[in-house]
């Protein structure tokens, strides 16, 4: 498999994916209603295709998304959304992996990240690998659970 450059600006690709860190369920789910949709769409005001190269219908992978911030611990970091409380980051989690699940124009995506590193606080998990949220809920929301 060849990903000419993951997250925009594809050449000749066996994948389309795409970074996509919006974070408002609502957007996400009109953006990735359809592949006609996808394809014309410019997450992060960029372009999914480099010029001259056209979708030639490829699965579509959103191999980076979520990328939201809850600070568990005392360090400095970022992410493209910020939440307060766990209550906030579960409920934000479950609002960008559900339109994932709900369209059905992705084949795939992966949630950036597993964990918080140096300069990203955005991961599932803390520094020091300690859920932000119980195990439990991640597993319930990533099978599509609700509530």
């Amino acid at each position: 498999m060849v990903i000419s450059n993951d997250g925009w600006n594809h050449t000749v690709s066996d994948l389309l994916t795409i970074h996509d860190y919006e974070g408002k369920k609502e957007t996400l789910l009109r953006r990735y209603q359809s592949r006609e949709r996808i394809i014309n769409d410019m997450p992060a005001n960029r372009t999914l295709l480099a010029h001259g190269f056209t979708y030639e219908n490829q699965p579509v992978i959103v191999s980076e998304f979520g990328g939201i911030s809850f600070k568990m611990e005392e360090m400095e970091g970022w992410g493209y959304t910020s939440m307060k409380s766990p209550e906030e980051y579960a409920l934000a989690y479950e609002a960008v992996v559900s339109a994932m699940l709900e369209s059905e124009a992705v084949q795939g995506f992966v949630y950036t990240q597993l964990c918080d590193v140096e300069q990203e606080t955005n991961g599932l998990l803390t520094y020091g690998r300690e859920p932000k949220i119980p195990l439990e809920t991640i597993r319930r929301i990533n099978e599509g659970g609700r509530g």
